[in-house]
């Protein structure tokens, strides 16, 4: 494998909270070990579509234009200039697997098998659309997600468990694998066990969780008595409750991170692989009486952000920066990505706020 320039992962998630990054998230904190954890990083919409593509376009919603979930994708140009584009024109390989939600696909009877070209149109050479269970339980929605639980023979008796069960945060009773960000860990794995191209990749790797319905694998592992109370609103069983399970979905996309370090080390890819992890936005959880995203508050706009990899966090005295606190936004990641590929992010056309986080974290701004 051409060894010149890393491979980069992007491992992406929905509603995950800053603050649930702790001691919860171990491999996460591993991950951070190996770069920099940046505290105050921001994104450019809490809603899920509007910042997806603010992420991937390097725009705010009022210059891309859609500033709201189940508006219609963003324009043919802003489309044909995403990071990702200029990723492959600079010789990498693209893949995403998961969610993606540049174009929203939660009505009902859709067929993401069919736009599987419509999502590649966006810069990547492979897609592995996996939709939300919900609008396959209920809606007779398909994807790749669907086609796995057809053929462990099971998708009937998940979409009637999933009725009865999901929103009420009950019981997950099939395997790991069946579960959505289980799916997507799993086919995560098994990208890096067989890629074989001499070209860097890069790999979208997009967790549907902790979004919710608040059921997943396994007994509750978070005591609801020993969750944070809600800040300026009343403390109650069912808040508490909420925040367990939304911590034990966040685990369980730790325990796949940690599978997918495990899997590039054992690769050796390790050392040539720059990883940034991070959420679309936060959740509320709560908070000032929110049950939702939606709002500019503290918990919902602000996400995790770790960039981890060789030569990340390293300053003039090769000490690891792991903590910084330089204010940041997801929209930085469009320069950084392409910095990290050797691309001038001047080259681009469009006007764009961002900047690349790799002197930051170097400390040289």
């Amino acid at each position: 494998m051409n060894s010149d320039r890393p491979n980069i992962v992007l491992i992406l998630t929905d509603h995950f909270r800053a603050d649930c990054v702790n001691r919860s998230t171990p491999n996460l904190l591993r991950l951070a070990d190996r770069g920099a954890m940046l505290h105050n990083a921001y994104c450019g919409s809490t809603l899920c579509q509007p910042s997806r593509v603010s992420l991937v376009t390097g725009r705010f919603p009022s210059q891309h234009g859609v500033c709201g979930n189940m508006a219609e994708p963003v324009s043919d140009d802003e489309r044909d200039d995403t990071f990702m584009h200029h990723l492959q024109a600079a010789g990498y390989y693209t893949a995403m697997i998961g969610k993606h939600h540049y174009i929203d696909h939660y009505g009902l009877n859709v067929n993401a098998l069919d736009e599987d070209d419509a999502i590649k149109a966006y810069g990547f050479d492979a897609v592995e659309q996996v939709l939300g269970e919900c609008g396959l339980a209920w809606g007779g929605n398909e994807c790749r997600f669907t086609q796995h639980l057809r053929q462990r023979g099971i998708f009937d008796e998940y979409c009637k468990v999933y009725k009865s069960n999901a929103w009420a945060a009950g019981a997950f009773p099939f395997d790991d694998d069946c579960y959505d960000d289980g799916y997507i860990g799993m086919r995560g794995l098994q990208f890096i066990e067989q890629y074989d191209k001499q070209q860097p990749f890069y790999l979208n790797l997009s967790f549907h969780g902790p979004h919710p319905p608040n059921w997943h694998p396994g007994e509750l592992q978070h005591d609801p008595a020993q969750m944070p109370a809600p800040i300026g609103a009343p403390d109650t069983p069912h808040v508490r409750r909420t925040r367990a399970h939304f911590m034990d979905k966040c685990a369980f996309i730790d325990r796949e991170i940690g599978k997918l370090m495990d899997t590039l080390e054992a690769r050796g890819l390790m050392d040539n692989t720059i990883i940034i992890f991070t959420s679309d936005h936060g959740d509320m959880l709560g908070d000032l009486g929110v049950m939702d995203k939606r709002v500019f508050y503290e918990p919902s706009a602000r996400v995790p952000m770790i960039i981890a990899g060789p030569g990340i966090g390293r300053g003039e005295r090769d000490m690891v920066r792991r903590d910084c606190k330089a204010l940041v936004s997801l929209m930085d990641l469009y320069p950084t990505m392409l910095d990290i590929a050797g691309v001038d992010p001047s080259a681009t056309h469009k006007r764009r706020w961002g900047r690349s986080l790799l002197p930051v974290l170097a400390g040289d701004v």
